[in-house]
């Protein structure tokens, strides 16, 4: 009898042990048929497509410029943030060093001046810069700092699919002592002159603005 009965309880935990190995497969199948038929967005990427730019920093690089930049007041701005160390919309003081911060719009490109009251606030905030976007290419002259950023293709929410955009955003990164700039361009193609174009205008720019004599 005892033998009967041990053997009886042996059988009953294999089945049970059975029907939890398949009730526990079962849900996983399900779980991952949910996953494909559901169009779930676990797997899809949302990270935009990055391309490899075609960009000259040379122009503003090669700007003759003080050591130390006083103000930007010079350059035409089309929206202003902050100025004279404070915010335009409720006079507070600006946060780290910002003298002046403005932007300016010409067309599908956009320029955006953050002047500080020192250079080591310029660079903290250049080198946060280069971690917003993947940076293909710096380089350095005279104390001065450029980036170009690798051209970004953004991508439909991971509902519509994650399917790449027609449309690419590029931007260049500048540091020219105590002064920041973003150029950001957008295009219908990954390789254009538009960036390389939009910084020649800014070499322009701080030529007629800020350059000393050589």
């Amino acid at each position: 009898m005892k033998k009967e009965g041990s053997k009886l309880r042996c059988a009953s935990l294999a089945l049970f042990t059975k029907a939890a190995h398949e009730l526990a497969m079962t849900s996983l199948v399900g779980a991952c048929f949910f996953s494909l038929t559901s169009g779930c967005v676990l797997f899809r990427p949302t990270s935009p497509v990055l391309h490899e730019p075609n960009c000259d920093l040379s122009p503003v690089l090669a700007v003759q410029l003080p050591a130390y930049i006083d103000t930007l007041s010079a350059i035409p701005r089309d929206r202003t943030i902050a100025e004279n160390g404070k915010y335009v919309d409720d006079g507070t003081r600006s946060a780290d060093d910002m003298k002046e911060f403005f932007y300016v719009k010409k067309g599908d490109v956009e320029y955006q001046f953050q002047l500080f009251f020192n250079e080591g606030s310029a660079i903290r905030f250049y080198e946060s810069w280069k971690r917003d976007h993947p940076v293909f290419r710096e380089t350095t002259v005279d104390g001065c700092s450029a980036c170009v950023h690798f051209t970004e293709q953004p991508r439909s929410d991971p509902e519509g699919g994650s399917t790449p955009m027609g449309y690419y955003i590029s931007r260049a990164s500048f540091r020219l002592h105590n002064v920041l700039i973003r150029v950001t361009a957008q295009d219908n193609k990954p390789q254009s002159d538009t960036l390389t174009n939009a910084i020649k205008d800014l070499a322009q720019m701080l030529n007629g603005a800020l350059s000393t004599p050589r």
